[in-house]
């Protein structure tokens, strides 16, 4: 049996894009079960600066027109094995309708992930675009998919309201955490609250934190905030934190990985994660193994 993922970036689990850290991790465990397994990356940039894995990597230049395909990309298709179950990452991206389209065309099996795309609220964001994009495209490549696989009850229920007949799958991530000697911080002076994760305001729910936490901060005078990540949207976090009044207890850590995020976290009193919607955030779990109580929406 070959398993071939296919993903938006190269899989690169030291990246703030929740799925690509899934999809590595997923490729390892696959490999170390003894499955054959391959990564298809499609990509601005084709260079392998990644770190080292026990999974082959493919890369394939994206094209400008968003429905267009890589070039060699239905020679590999049909250079690979008659028997590689395909498994597509990521809802609403429209290179992915051609290339269901195209291992359609091949007799090709997919499995397909919407990582969260379908979720009611997810759908709240932009809703008349995505609406008419998914009667035109999306509703096609669900269809020709083997087997729709989601994370949790509140995407089942958003697809199942969209539209009826689809093979379902619920089967949630596995979590394995890194064996640590990570000791949590006490400093009397501070009382940390802490977020780790991409800088998207809605998503995330962190114009809710920033609010959130200039009221409880205003009665406890110790508490500050760290931020770990990200994003484009770190300078509306900025500008608003400066309208709360919050700056100097703001702290802006930026993109941290490993041991270093790990020893961040580990020094949190609480682990704050008010997102709107979720597939399952690795962030959350990762905080909690270190110990640190966590406030989750």
């Amino acid at each position: 049996m070959e398993i071939i993922h296919i993903v938006l970036g190269k899989a690169n689990p030291q990246r703030m894009n929740g799925v690509n850290k899934v999809v590595y991790n997923l490729a390892t465990e696959q490999t170390r079960a003894g499955i054959s397994v391959s990564v298809w990356g499609i990509t601005s940039g084709i260079e392998h600066n990644y770190p080292e894995r026990n999974f082959k990597t493919v890369l394939f230049q994206k094209k400008r027109f968003p429905f267009a395909v890589p070039d060699n990309f239905l020679e590999a298709i049909r250079n690979s094995s008659e028997s590689a179950v395909f498994h597509i990452h990521g809802g609403f991206i429209p290179v992915f309708y051609s290339i269901a389209k195209l291992l359609r065309k091949e007799n090709r099996k997919f499995v397909f992930t919407p990582h969260g795309s379908y979720n009611k609220i997810a759908w709240k964001k932009s809703p008349v675009a995505k609406a008419v994009y998914f009667n035109v495209f999306e509703k096609q490549m669900l269809s020709r998919a083997s087997l729709i696989h989601v994370l949790g009850k509140s995407e089942t229920d958003g697809l199942n309201s969209l539209c009826k007949g689809f093979k379902i799958q619920r089967i949630p991530y596995g979590f394995e955490p890194e064996l640590s000697n990570h000791v949590n911080y006490s400093n009397p002076s501070e009382f940390i609250v802490g977020f780790c994760g991409r800088l998207d305001v809605y998503t995330k729910g962190l114009d809710a934190l920033l609010e959130g936490f200039a009221l409880f901060s205003a009665k406890n005078q110790q508490a500050v905030l760290w931020l770990i990540g990200d994003g484009s949207e770190k300078s509306k976090l900025i500008t608003k934190a400066a309208k709360l009044n919050i700056t100097d207890k703001v702290c802006f850590w930026g993109s941290r990985f490993g041991t270093e995020k790990d020893s961040l976290i580990a020094q949190m009193q609480v682990f704050a994660h008010p997102s709107r919607n979720e597939g399952l955030p690795t962030a959350v779990l990762e905080a909690a193994s270190l110990g640190v109580p966590c406030l989750i929406s």
